[in-house]
């Protein structure tokens, strides 16, 4: 699926960079065409134009930056376009046409970084090629009618060779360079779903042993492990059948997942929560807040809950083997 830009696009280094860099390039035209006493209107135009827009996407609004920012690339191409043209057809005899046209095929490919940056490669390549081919279609006329006389870099033949050549190499570069950073990106992302699924119970959504585990291994002494023991699920399962037994485990899981902390679904009919700072009458308050809500359903449900608080020094086995047996030993007087 194509990632498109949107307005809440990050500024991000690079592309902060890329707005810079154009702002810049026209303070310093602005400032050498007033030293040089060069009357240039429509090139003064252009470069306030290019300053104020930068300006405004680096520092404006943060609603109005982000507008900015997706529609940089376009903007940017229209006016060095703009300039080309200028530049070629309309003052090529202007003392300051030679800098205009070497300043536009410089930026030309920090144009191409940014669509790289913003889009996925292929449509970038696709929206780069266009405006290269817009720049060199605008400059065979004037590369024809100088064939003859190209006595400077910005005549003749080799001019729309020389872009067709540069910036083609230069395309396939990024291209390629995005391509493998788009690969990157997915690899990541799976890697990322495939180590959550690894955790996560399918059924309820809670964090699985596995989880726990590695939670465990990280706790510092003084945090609380509580393991909760659902009672009747069996008996829920044979009289409703394996949906409702589901449907107990969820509400279960959904009240767990509730109220800080962290909850684990580490069996069948076994869940634990983590916290790092609570005492063992506020977690007996939880679980009787779970089981208030699961009985709206289920009147019959309840539950039998083992606190451990982990010592200094101690293994993650041995502290939830100290809950396990808590849990076990709150069951069996229950049952007395």
């Amino acid at each position: 699926m194509i990632r498109r830009a949107s307005t809440q696009l990050q500024l991000t280094d690079p592309l902060r960079l890329l707005l810079w860099m154009p702002a810049v390039s026209a303070a310093v035209g602005l400032l050498l065409l007033r030293l040089l006493h060069l009357s240039a209107p429509v090139y003064a135009a252009i470069l306030l134009v290019i300053l104020c827009f930068g300006l405004l996407a680096l520092f404006g609004p943060a609603r109005l930056r982000g507008l900015l920012l997706v529609a940089a690339p376009q903007v940017y191409i229209t006016l060095l376009l703009f300039s080309w043209t200028t530049a070629l057809y309309v003052l090529p005899d202007h003392p300051a046409s030679g800098m205009v046209l070497l300043a536009a095929s410089l930026h030309l490919p920090s144009i191409y970084v940014f669509l790289f940056l913003q889009w996925p490669s292929r449509l970038a390549l696709r929206l780069a090629s266009l405006s290269l081919a817009l720049f060199i279609g605008l400059t065979l006329p004037h590369a024809w009618a100088t064939r003859a006389s190209s006595s400077g870099p910005y005549e003749g033949v080799g001019l729309p060779l020389t872009l067709l050549f540069a910036h083609g190499t230069l395309l396939a570069v990024l291209h390629s360079f995005s391509r493998a950073r788009d690969e990157l990106a997915h690899e990541q992302e799976r890697s990322r779903l495939m180590r959550e699924l690894a955790h996560r119970d399918h059924l309820t959504g809670l964090h699985n042993r596995r989880a726990l585990e590695d939670d465990l291994a990280g706790a510092a002494a003084g945090f609380l492990l509580a393991v909760i023991d659902i009672d009747g699920l069996k008996q829920v399962n044979d009289t409703h059948g394996h949906a409702a037994g589901d449907q107990l485990l969820q509400l279960f899981g959904e009240g767990f997942r509730q109220g800080g902390g962290r909850a684990y679904r580490i069996s069948g009919d076994e869940f634990a929560l983590l916290m790092p700072d609570t005492s063992e009458a506020q977690m007996q308050a939880r679980l009787t807040a779970v089981l208030t809500g699961v009985r709206r359903v289920f009147p019959l449900a309840a539950a039998s809950m083992g606190l451990a608080r982990r010592e200094v020094g101690e293994s993650p086995d041995s502290w939830l083997s100290r809950a396990d047996q808590a849990m076990y030993a709150r069951k069996r007087l229950a049952r007395a």
